[in-house]
């Protein structure tokens, strides 16, 4: 993006990242269940790949909210995510 990750936090809604003012944030919400990683990105985004499998789940959405994050709102996500990465690929 634009280099270098500052190194602090901003009213504990991630991390500014260097270059780009105070609009854009790195939040470090890596998750894995020993079978695929995800990341829940700021805003509600989401992703989730299975390396085995070679498949891969992205889901966008908007949380509009003035920490545009909601711990209550990954738990239903993760889980089609995990649904989805589970399916056939034949």
């Amino acid at each position: 993006v634009a280099g270098v990750v500052a190194r602090r936090l901003v009213g504990g809604c991630g991390t500014l990242v260097a270059g780009w003012g105070e609009s854009v944030r790195y939040s470090n919400h890596t998750f894995t269940n020993g079978r695929w990683l995800g990341h829940a990105g700021l805003g509600g985004q989401s992703m989730m790949a299975d390396p085995d499998s070679e498949t891969m789940v992205v889901f966008f959405s908007v949380l509009e909210n003035r920490h545009a994050h909601d711990d209550d709102y990954f738990p239903e996500i993760i889980s089609m995510a995990d649904e989805m990465i589970r399916l056939p690929t034949d």
